[in-house]
């Protein structure tokens, strides 16, 4: 799982419309925003599998296995109208927002949640040529489980850009009609407008204003004495406290190179890690090479860590001439924290969590294994096998290194076995 909370949301799944059987909660809205970013990262599969602590801690949810079960079964339920326009052509399917989920529970192991993509939603969401939304998942945790300050982070944030001037983003102006269920969530509850404001917009706008890095303004229209639509206006903060100016000095002449830390920033990379990565060199030429290869491996969907990947392929000096080459890679020991309790109990319901381990040592633990001669590969897998439960060995059988479930398994692994990789 990738340290970057950046999703590239499709603008058809931004509006997405409570039904008469089923709202739509912020639990769902976030628990929905972690599937789409993993499975962004995972790229195409058949069934995407990611570890249930990891999905939890994305959403800094708890391990309430009963209400996450429940929310992956409301996400199940809930349709959703996706239109297609084309010349003479006015197509509307409905659609399920994921398929299948799963539960996977094994004594001494990490629950898993597996899930499916109708294959429409999975194009668009694999295909960034198509018009999509930069949603920060980071931001979203810090706002209520409400869902209407969730609900309207999402809406701002796909209309930040939608000026002609250059200016402030507009939402555009709709009627309250329009307006309700996607900020109330519910189809059944239709307040009057002093109500909505009071209840759902002002809270919301407060949050959003003081917690996110956007700023909110609603603009209301009346018809005579009664406010009958409204719009909201937006623009990006402009933290200065926060902000970090740094430069990477070239060795020959010594020029700044501020434009290389934006395009790390620009993976989702967070500026304190970009600054830890980048200040222990100084050819800028040497830095950009690196960043190049990264840019080619992310858009081949083989880096599951932007900060891992550049930071290994800098003080590893990678050869990017062809990418996916591993030849200079070294094999190194990896230090991990190990929590001392991996489970947590809820309601007489049992999560068993993997141990505290990073994206970052995951990815160097798999990168490090992928450097060894076939021969020591074949090896290593062996023994996770000889380890692993009947299902895992058979998910291998099937589909060898491509299987999600062997992978988040075998990852883990490599990493509280990093002795062997370090011999």
């Amino acid at each position: 799982m990738a340290k970057t909370k950046i999703i590239h949301k499709p603008n058809e799944l931004i509006h997405i419309m409570p039904t008469l059987e089923q709202r739509v909660s912020g639990t769902m809205r976030l628990l929905y925003n972690a599937v789409i970013l993993l499975s962004q990262q995972m790229g195409k599969q058949d069934e995407y599998v990611a570890v249930l602590s990891d999905v939890l801690h994305l959403c800094n949810l708890s391990s309430d296995f009963r209400t996450i079960k429940k929310t992956f079964k409301d996400i199940r339920r809930l349709d959703f109208e996706w239109r297609y326009v084309d010349g003479v052509i006015d197509e509307t399917r409905v659609l399920g927002l994921i398929d299948e989920p799963r539960f996977i529970s094994r004594k001494g192991h990490p629950t898993l949640v597996t899930w499916k993509l109708n294959k429409l939603i999975q194009d668009r969401l694999l295909d960034p040529a198509m018009f999509f939304t930069r949603i920060n998942l980071e931001m979203m945790t810090k706002l209520t489980r409400s869902g209407a300050s969730l609900a309207l982070y999402e809406i701002c944030a796909r209309y930040l850009t939608n000026n002609k001037a250059g200016g402030s983003g507009r939402t555009g102006k709709h009627a309250l009609d329009w307006w309700i269920p996607r900020i109330v969530g519910s189809l059944e509850y239709k307040p009057e407008y002093k109500f909505l404001k009071r209840d759902f917009i002002k809270p919301a706008l407060e949050e959003i204003n003081n917690l996110t890095e956007l700023r909110v303004e609603l603009q209301e229209y009346k018809f005579g004495r009664t406010v009958r639509e409204i719009e909201f206006i937006i623009s990006k903060r402009v933290d200065r406290s926060n902000a970090i100016e740094y430069k990477v000095e070239d060795n020959l002449d010594g020029g700044g190179q501020g434009h290389l830390f934006g395009r790390v920033l620009s993976f989702g990379i967070k500026p304190e890690v970009a600054k830890n990565i980048l200040e222990s060199y100084e050819n800028h030429d040497y830095i950009g090479r690196h960043i190049d290869g990264l840019e080619i491996a992310i858009t081949k969907g083989n880096v599951k860590s932007p900060a891992a990947w550049l930071s290994s392929s800098l003080a590893k000096n990678w050869d990017h001439s062809s990418v996916g080459s591993l030849s200079k890679k070294t094999v190194s020991r990896i230090g991990v924290k190990n929590s001392d309790d991996n489970t947590n109990k809820h309601n007489g319901d049992l999560i068993v969590s993997s141990p505290v381990i990073s994206t970052e040592d995951r990815a160097l633990a798999y990168s490090n294994f992928e450097a060894l001669a076939e021969n020591l590969r074949t090896d290593l897998i062996n023994q996770f096998l000889n380890s692993s439960s009947g299902f895992v060995r058979s998910e291998y059988a099937k589909k060898k290194l491509k299987s999600s479930i062997f992978l988040i398994g075998f990852k883990q692994w490599l990493v509280l076995e990093s002795h062997i990789l370090a011999r």
